[in-house]
């Protein structure tokens, strides 16, 4: 066995940690690595946008907007504006000459090519998808980018730079926590598998060879660490699907880079492109390998890292889905609606890129992990708003557009796109509180069931159980409905009763503590025994005393959506202890009456008798 891995299990193969010489070379590669992908982020990446901002200044000129999208063989352009689009110029056309000269692969020179005085013409060769090739002349006029961005409070160069400041953000993130991960988790090979995908994401610019196996690299280690996670093995067939799905996925990209632009469009099954379904498909199998892994982990630490591993692929999707309604809003909506879209795509694709690293990285450091349920139950909520405003609006907009064609014989225009937006905004409300609602009970059940059951719960004990019982009964709920290991219910300053905590430990606590004058909920995230104290206050009643509450498992503090809903907990338990401690003492008083009155009994009835005997005799 090589040095520095550890021998596997004989009867179940799991990945080997790294040590020894293995972890010295994994150093050293991950550091060079890493200066390249630095190099890229910092130094690279803004010299290249800066010279993409000059070409497609110039090709702006001639009407064309170049996409991202580069080949050897031309750019991928697009229309500008509606009247190139007129002149005959298409989304995804690929420039490969102008004035009869083929297009140079260095960008400088490309700017360079498409530059000249306003006026003059220039012949484009265009390559269209099908493999025609067509000749159009168009005119030199600087003023389309100006005329473009006028009314929307931005430049090309401007909106430009947001754009890059977001994937600048992003790399910035990747790269932060790949190196928190090399730190933190030195010997762990998921945590390096993931480390070394995020490195690998940011690294460009350094020729073909570098950039290819970037891309083919990246998916899978990203992949393969996700499925490995959390004990390093591959517990059902489901795993070795979606890694072979994810592999196939990124050897056919590899394929499609060296085919010709004019080949591309054949590799398609009806109407969908190949790479589409491949991408579907690798994203599915992932899906469902984690959604069964999760459903095979027991409960606890795991399982609430599972929670956040299909939070980030959840995440992913919903934002991949949302960029694409942004393109179709970008394609479709007139130009000062166009600019804010193709910003908000970007945004959309910028953060999808960070879900899923993200999700499987705060799994790995095991930092707050259950504030998985909120963080899902939001990311759909507003995920899920999104999309379906986007249908209602696109749906509107055409319905619209076709009725105004059929009854008044022309284009609605703008017109249609307004009273789209409006039936939108009308939407807004009552779908946000059914997807809200629904949300909820998918993903903070507990949280839902605390807040409906523990009131009506107190309402009735308070009536026929004492205060230490109505406290017992609810820190056991209460426990379970945020997740604490520990809590106490504090009545003039003792323990009434105390959960997965010593009565002493309690004590000891109460006697450093010192009781904030002010209202509300206190709040301390150093106190490792009581870190969340909630007076019980309620109107009529005062304050009946204090619930003290310990952090969850993994050793962080309740998330806003517990501690809105412990605060709405306070008034009908402080009610329910005042109500039964008003009780028992009342019964106790009457229990001290009847006690006195059956002693006076006791001893007035010697006497009785012995008069009684007296008068008989």
């Amino acid at each position: 066995m090589s040095e520095g891995l550890v021998a596997p299990s004989r009867h179940r193969w799991r990945v080997p940690v790294l040590g020894g010489t293995t972890l010295q070379i994994y150093k050293l590669v991950w550091l060079g690595l890493s200066a390249l992908a630095a190099v890229t982020v910092f130094y690279l990446a803004p010299r290249d946008e800066f010279v993409m901002q000059q070409r497609s200044l110039t090709a702006g000129a001639l009407g064309l907007s170049p996409h991202l999208g580069t080949r050897p063989d031309g750019m991928l352009v697009g229309p500008v504006d509606e009247g190139t689009r007129r002149a005959g110029i298409r989304d995804d056309d690929l420039l490969v000459a102008v004035d009869g000269q083929a297009l140079p692969a260095d960008n400088s020179a490309r700017a360079a090519m498409f530059a000249g005085p306003d006026g003059t013409t220039a012949t484009l060769t265009i390559r269209r998808l099908e493999g025609s090739d067509v000749s159009l002349t168009v005119t030199r006029d600087s003023g389309r980018l100006e005329r473009l961005y006028e009314g929307t409070g931005l430049s090309l160069q401007s909106r430009r730079w947001l754009q890059f400041g977001l994937y600048f953000v992003a790399s910035i993130a990747m790269l932060g926590a790949a190196a928190l991960l090399f730190v933190r988790r030195p010997h762990d090979p998921v945590a390096q598998l993931l480390s070394l995908a995020m490195v690998l994401a940011n690294v460009d610019d350094f020729g073909s060879t570098v950039l290819l196996v970037g891309l083919v690299c990246v998916p899978v280690l990203l992949t393969l660490a996700i499925l490995l996670f959390p004990d390093g093995r591959f517990s059902s067939r489901w795993h070795w699907l979606a890694l072979l799905s994810s592999a196939a996925d990124s050897a056919w990209r590899l394929f499609l880079y060296f085919q010709p632009a004019d080949e591309i469009s054949y590799f398609r099954l009806g109407d969908l492109p190949i790479v589409s379904i491949l991408g579907a498909v690798a994203s599915a199998s992932l899906l469902v390998a984690v959604l069964v892994q999760h459903r095979r982990t027991a409960a606890g630490i795991a399982r609430q890292q599972g929670k956040f591993v299909l939070f980030g692929i959840v995440a992913m999707c919903l934002l991949e889905l949302l960029a694409l309604g942004f393109l179709q809003i970008e394609r479709a909506s007139a130009e000062e609606v166009r600019m804010w879209a193709t910003l908000a795509k970007h945004f959309s694709l910028a953060s999808a890129s960070l879900a899923m690293p993200a999700g499987l990285l705060a799994s790995i450091l095991r930092y707050r992990l259950y504030d998985a349920e909120s963080a899902i139950s939001h990311s759909v909520v507003y995920g899920a708003l999104t999309l379906f405003l986007l249908a209602i609006f696109a749906g509107s907009e055409k319905i619209i557009e076709v009725l105004g064609e059929e009854y008044f014989g022309h284009e609605l225009g703008a017109l249609a796109g307004g009273l789209g937006a409006a039936v939108a905004a009308v939407m807004i409300a009552p779908l946000h509180h059914r997807i809200t609602h629904w949300a909820e009970k998918r993903f903070q059940g507990h949280l839902l069931g605390l807040n409906k059951e523990l009131p009506l719960l107190v309402g009735d004990m308070r009536e026929t159980s004492t205060a230490g019982e109505v406290a017992e009964a609810s820190l056991l709920r209460i426990g379970r409905g945020v997740r604490a290991v520990r809590g106490a219910v504090i009545i003039d300053g003792t323990p009434v009763r105390a959960l997965h905590v010593e009565d002493s430990a309690v004590v000891e606590w109460l006697a450093r503590w010192s009781e904030p004058t002010g209202g509300g909920l206190d709040l301390d995230r150093d106190d490792p025994l009581f870190p969340v104290r909630l007076p019980l206050d309620a109107d009529g009643v005062g304050r009946a005393g204090w619930l003290l509450l310990g952090p969850r498992p993994d050793g962080s503090v309740f998330g806003k959506d517990e501690r809105e809903v412990l605060c709405a907990l306070a008034d009908p338990l402080a009610r329910a202890l005042a109500i039964a401690g008003k009780r028992e003492r009342r019964e106790a008083e009457h229990r001290a009456e009847l006690a006195s009155i059956w002693q006076r009994i006791a001893e007035i009835e010697p006497k009785r008798r012995s008069r009684s005997k007296l008068a008989a005799g």
